[in-house]
């Protein structure tokens, strides 16, 4: 879909996760958070935040994925060849 202003107007129900622009996403595992956090060393405290409404993760939701407040969702990004991940941490 390249024009979502004509479907917010007209009430359709948005799709996000099927967009060829939004990265394949998935919710990690606890052992998978421990071993990102200790890996890179860093705290949830340090990760970028997203929140709980954001339209990819009540997408997720609605495909039956549980995702919770203080799960970090891994976003998968493919650019020229290369494939790269960058996490967000689910706040309220």
């Amino acid at each position: 879909m390249k024009n979502n202003i004509g479907a917010l107007v007209l009430g359709v129900d948005l799709k996000p996760i099927d967009n060829e622009l939004v990265p394949e996403c998935n919710v990690l595992s606890k052992k998978e958070e421990e071993e990102l956090l200790e890996r890179m060393k860093l705290t949830k405290r340090d990760l970028p935040k997203i929140k709980k409404n954001d339209p990819v993760v009540v997408a997720l939701i609605k495909n039956g994925v549980s995702v919770n407040v203080g799960d970090i969702i891994e976003f998968k990004r493919k650019e020229f060849g290369n494939e790269y991940s960058y996490y967000r941490v689910v706040i309220e």
